[in-house]
Order: C-alpha cells, then sequence, then structure tokens
C-alpha cells in the first residue's frame, strides 16, 4: 500500500459499494465510496453497515493512500504520550497517585471516627488517622494501634428484652 497522507477535507459524498470478507471468512467488512470537497475520492472499510466515521457535510482529518484503488481511513486522536515516559499514559503521575490516596485515607478517617457518634475528634484527630492509614497503605509495618483499638470491648450481648420497638439498637 502506498504512504500515507494526511489530509483536511469536507465530504461530499458517501456512496455504499458493496461488501468483503477476511480470507478466513470471520469477518465482513462494508465498504464505502467517500468524495471530498477537494477532488479526493477513495473507498473506507467498515465494519459496521452504517458507519459513522465519514458523515456528508462534516469536515474531517484522514489518511489518504493514494494509487489505482486509492483508500481512506479516519485520524483518530492518539494520547499525548511525554517523551521518554510511554508508561504515564496508562497510569497516574505518582504525584496524581499519591494525591489519591491522601484523599481516600482522609475519607476514610472521616468515617472510622463517625463510627462512634460519642467521639469527638478535633481536626488534628482525624488527620493523624488518616496519616497512619496512608502509611500502612504505603506498606510501612511500623504502624501500630493501641491495645485499646485493637481488642475488642467486651459487651454483653443483646437480650429481647433489651430489643423492644423503642430501643432498637439501629
Amino acid at each position: 500500500m502506498a504512504k500515507a497522507e494526511i489530509k483536511n477535507a469536507k465530504i461530499e459524498l458517501v456512496t455504499p459499494n458493496g461488501t468483503w470478507q477476511t480470507s478466513d471468512g470471520s469477518k465482513t467488512f462494508y465498504k464505502f465510496e467517500v468524495s471530498f470537497d477537494n477532488g479526493d475520492v477513495g473507498e473506507y472499510s467498515s465494519i459496521h453497515r452504517e458507519q459513522n466515521k465519514f458523515e456528508v457535510g462534516t469536515t474531517v482529518d484522514y489518511e489518504y493512500y493514494a494509487g489505482k484503488f486509492p483508500k481512506i481511513k479516519p485520524v483518530y486522536a492518539k494520547p499525548n504520550v511525554p517523551y521518554g515516559k510511554p508508561s504515564a499514559s496508562f497510569g497516574k503521575s505518582d504525584d496524581v497517585q499519591v494525591k489519591i490516596v491522601r484523599q481516600s485515607m482522609l475519607k476514610a478517617s472521616v468515617d472510622f471516627w463517625a463510627i462512634d457518634p460519642k467521639l469527638k475528634p478535633s481536626i488534628e484527630d482525624v488527620l493523624k488517622t488518616a496519616e497512619r492509614f496512608v502509611q500502612f497503605v504505603d506498606g510501612n509495618d511500623a504502624v501500630q494501634f493501641s491495645k485499646e483499638f485493637t481488642t475488642p470491648s467486651a459487651q454483653p450481648e443483646a437480650t429481647p428484652k433489651d430489643l423492644d420497638e423503642d430501643n432498637l439498637p439501629f
């Protein structure tokens, strides 16, 4: 196939022009003849009977492959990949990841302190707890919890007498 040339033009006409199948017969492609206002005419193949990449009246970027049977393809937006850091396109930067963890652990700390409505933590208490959670997520095995926190409190089992309608646990 000839080398592609990236062009931009307005679509004047799109005409269905038959089908073709892959050599193993597993896929059917629908052919369309696409005409542009700059005089280019080419064939576009789509896996969809009703293609939506080239619509009459729109101005588009397209790849044009000249030759005896010219072909066209849509130009897809490529993600911005910083040079030297192709992996950045697949994940977030370290700074963003840190912010996400800190935000999540702040929310977890607020939820933690909200478990018991009798507790009235200060902002400092909530932030210290969030920082402990961040350290835990970061793999800091030195994070220790107090004995009171890790030892379940001994509370008597509720009896049916305790669970009357006015004294439900929820």
